[in-house]
């Protein structure tokens, strides 16, 4: 064994450049690998652990006075008796369908809870607190990472009055503590809640928060749907608002998971980048060392030894790389896990993890190990005098492919030729290896030209209708007028009634979607088929329809209210909002089976996104008496967008960083290797008159097609498979098919900076080939 670490330890000294290659390639595979795993399991662990920690409820319903007493016991008692729930407890809050508040320099509009907090059972606060006032508020962890800090001022709107609190703690949230479930809380202290809800604009806003827990998970989920139907049954269809810890989980993990899924797919291509390089040098060792190999084996090493001695030099590259990247990946996962904390709203710091490290670890190492036993296998067919001879038999002489007595062109060029058919087989693996970096710096760029520079599509696919103005109206009110008079309104371009009822379809409880005319809507959320024209149609989430085992053409049967009618599919939808669940109808069509049904939301479209807040305000003030709230949607829309942005920049920053040294490194390997396989041939030539010149551009030359070949190879392949392989990613949002913009510029560029990259590093690389010396050369 003593000979074998012996060996190994030589070879690691003769190659050092090349170990340093591969153990900074192993160290981007680790750190990208380690860091996804990380996230795949512990942001779920993370979270369940935060649930017991903070004695989050498992379901909320907001049941406001305005309902009545009566209305109030009967869900109270639907819920404390629904299977699965374990406990209640209540409490009193001021809740408001629309408020807003400032992020980034715009409006936030969401749900708001107000409470006491000296009621609040279970607070958790994150951070020091200052002292308590008649003007503080306690503020969700979250606004914490949007540029809020102690002290500062809060302006909270609710229906066109701006209250201002002082910011006297951050407290952590799992339910409300996020801008992905459309609610928040604040808290003030028991003094000043009392006065606040005293207040005579604030009376409409008294509400119960009932809280529930349940044995599973799954209980909540049946409960949150069950309650939404009892709760809708005789209220014309309207949506009344709850929040289940199934659903938070869901879209607060989901964009983790999605990030977490792209670390571990570029992990594995620049795993497989390692494995091809792990080939060519063992190849590339057998080749150079031929002769010493077979020295060894004269002298009494056996092929298994040797074999050994390669298996452990490429070992002990990959566990240090490995090791460095693994280490590195908690010093990254400090400020990623504080850009998840943005989205999430959780604090969380990333510890150690054995376990991960250690599978990381076992993933890589394997891989190398199996591929540098296939790739040292021909070392058992290479007999000894076959080795001392070079690797030369008899007579083993290969077909001369472009001879250069009868080709034309420059000779530079020529011998950069030769040498490509010469090295066919390493030249495949840098095709693929080219291959895997274009369609990966394709695959980058589409998620940032998207989620960046022009993200319509993805505003789009968020959920419902890209409209900038939402107004609640209340019970009674001129529903007519009142559409027209804010049509009427300067800026103002479309006003449309938009409801989101909970409806079962064939039994699977679903959220539905009524206009009087999808036609006019500006989002075709549909993929297949259309809208619903007439009364006996429907259009339904594309996930909905999968596990209900229907496609258009189909009839569904609908129910709302203990109604029910059948419905034909005409259209198959997808939206992050309903998650692929909803169920699209006419007003006419949802009269079917709720006829009493009166809209109660309007949605408003301005001028090129313009006069926004001036509308709002106008609204508020000019037809306050008539809704019970204005939010500003294109804002809300926007605010999440840019979260999401932010983080997809920075992994698109790191990602083409990567790629860039990773074509750095390759070529630098390869254009090494080069110099030692073919010294002798290259004293020759200097020998012959070629300049220093010459030769580097023929091995520039000899590099640049096949940099080019795997480069347009890779980009057409991201061109045709980049939306689909995202479409699997977000499938689980509710997005079955999706069509990213992808500018006609982004292949021929990535081609251009690809071929511009190779040419400039294999130029920069075969400076060496300067200190060659013809005489030194040719007496090797």
């Amino acid at each position: 064994m003593q000979s074998v670490w012996m060996l190994a330890a030589a070879n690691l000294r003769r190659h050092k450049s090349a170990g340093i290659t591969l153990g900074l390639l192993t160290l981007i595979a680790a750190l990208l690998l380690n860091l996804g795993l990380l996230n795949l399991t512990n942001l779920p662990r993370i979270f369940d652990q935060k649930r017991t920690e903070l004695h989050t409820p498992d379901f909320v319903a907001t049941l406001p006075d305005s309902i009545g007493a009566a209305k109030q016991a009967e869900l109270e008692r639907f819920i404390s008796t629904y299977k699965g729930v374990t406990g209640t407890s209540q409490e009193t809050a001021l809740y408001y369908r629309a408020a807003s508040f400032p992020i980034g320099g715009s409006a936030f509009s969401t749900s708001v809870a107000v409470e006491s907090s000296g009621e609040a059972k279970h607070l958790s606060f994150v951070g020091a607190r200052a002292a308590e006032t008649n003007e503080s508020i306690y503020v969700p962890y979250m606004l914490s990472t949007k540029g809020y800090r102690l002290g500062d001022t809060l302006k909270l709107t609710i229906l066109g009055k701006t209250y201002a609190f002082r910011i006297a703690g951050f407290e952590e949230d799992l339910l409300w503590g996020n801008t992905m479930t459309g609610s928040m809380r604040f808290f003030l202290p028991d003094s000043a809640y009392r006065a606040f809800a005293t207040l005579p604009e604030n009376a409409p806003a008294k509400s119960v928060l009932f809280n529930a827990y349940t044995k599973t998970l799954s209980d909540a989920a049946d409960l949150s749907n069950a309650f939404l139907l009892q709760a809708s049954s005789d209220n014309q269809g309207e949506l009344p608002w709850r929040l289940s810890i199934n659903n938070t989980k869901l879209a607060v993990s989901m964009p983790v998971m999605i990030g977490a899924a792209l670390e571990i797919s570029f992990a594995f291509v620049v795993a497989l980048i390692v494995l091809l390089v792990v080939r060519f040098r063992i190849v590339g060792s057998i080749e150079e060392d031929i002769r010493n190999i077979g020295a060894l084996e004269a002298v009494g090493y056996t092929g298994r030894q040797i074999r050994a001695a390669f298996l452990l030099q490429f070992l002990l590259t990959g566990l240090a790389g490995g090791i460095a990247g693994i280490g590195l990946s908690y010093a990254v996962a400090i400020p990623h896990s504080q850009s998840l904390a943005a989205q999430t709203g959780l604090n969380w710091q990333q510890g150690f993890d054995p376990a991960v490290s250690l599978l990381t670890l076992a993933i890589l190492l394997s891989c190398v190990a199996l591929v540098a036993l296939v790739a040292a296998s021909r070392i058992r067919k290479l007999p000894v005098i076959t080795a001392l001879r070079g690797g030369i038999t008899t007579h083993s002489f290969r077909k001369n492919h472009l001879s250069l007595e009868t080709s034309r062109g420059p000779l530079s060029l020529l011998l950069a030729c030769k040498s490509i058919w010469a090295d066919a087989r390493q030249n495949i693996a840098l095709g693929i290896i080219f291959a895997a970096v274009s369609f990966a710096a394709v695959f980058t760029f589409l998620l940032f030209y998207n989620f960046g520079v022009d993200n319509t599509a993805v505003m789009h696919l968020m959920g419902g209708e890209p409209d900038d103005i939402s107004v609640e109206m209340k019970s009674g009110a001129d529903i007519q007028t009142l559409q027209q008079n804010i049509r009427a309104l300067p800026h103002v371009t479309q006003a449309l009634t938009y409801d989101v009822p909970m409806v079962e379809t064939d039994g699977q409880a679903s959220y539905g979607a009524v206009t009087p005319d999808f036609g006019l809507l500006k989002n075709n959320q549909t993929y297949g088929g259309r809208y619903p024209k007439h009364d006996n149609e429907v259009a339904i989430g594309g996930v909905l329809a999968g596990h209900l085992h229907k496609g258009i053409g189909d009839t569904v049967r609908i129910t709302a209210g203990g109604r029910s009618a059948d419905y034909l599919i005409t259209g198959l939808t997808q939206s992050i909002n309903d998650l692929g669940t909803g169920s699209y109808l006419t007003e006419d069509g949802f009269r079917r089976i709720s006829p009493q049904f009166v809209p109660s939301y309007l949605f408003v479209y301005m001028e090129n996104h313009t006069h926004i807040s001036d509308t709002i305000q106008t609204i508020n003030t000019r037809f306050g008496a008539q809704v019970t709230g204005v939010s500003n949607d294109h804002a809300t829309a926007r605010n999440i967008l840019g979260t999401y942005g932010t983080v997809v920049a920075v992994f698109a920053s790191l990602m083409f960083a990567v790629m860039a040294l990773i074509v750095v490194l390759i070529l630098v390997l390869l254009t090494g290797a080069m110099l030692v396989r073919r010294r002798q041939e290259f004293g020759i030539q200097k020998a012959l008159g070629f300049t220093t010149g010459q030769l580097m551009r023929q091995v520039a030359l000899s590099f640049l097609p096949v940099g080019i070949i795997g480069a347009l190879a890779g980009c057409l392949l991201g061109q045709s498979f980049a939306n689909p392989l995202v479409s699997a990613l977000f499938r689980a949002m509710g997005l079955l098919k999706l069509d990213f913009i992808l500018p006609a510029a982004t292949v021929p560029t990535v081609c251009i900076l690809i071929a511009l990259l190779t040419y400039g590093i294999s130029m920069l690389a075969a400076r060496r080939v300067r200190r060659i010396s013809p005489c030194v050369l040719l007496s090797d």
